[in-house]
């Protein structure tokens, strides 16, 4: 993610040289955006990554079992 804000600002002084104001908005919202999106991606995962009540082992929860039998569910 550091690496995209990086290559935004620098692609920002790449297209408007000589333009102090125009590279300093497109820093602040480019900056902004980062955040906003940081932000929102925390809360949706807060909201949404619990674990569901009937996953038991946490070192299984993201894939699939073998149930008594061997085989895949």
């Amino acid at each position: 993610m550091a690496t995209d804000i990086a290559f935004a600002i620098f692609i920002t002084n790449l297209a408007f040289p000589g333009q102090a104001d125009t590279i300093t908005a497109s820093k602040i919202a480019i900056l902004l955006a980062s955040l906003t999106a940081g932000i929102f991606g925390f809360l949706w995962l807060k909201s949404f990554g619990q674990p569901l009540s009937t996953d038991t082992d946490p070192d299984t929860m993201d894939h699939p079992t073998e149930d008594k039998t061997g085989t895949m569910p």
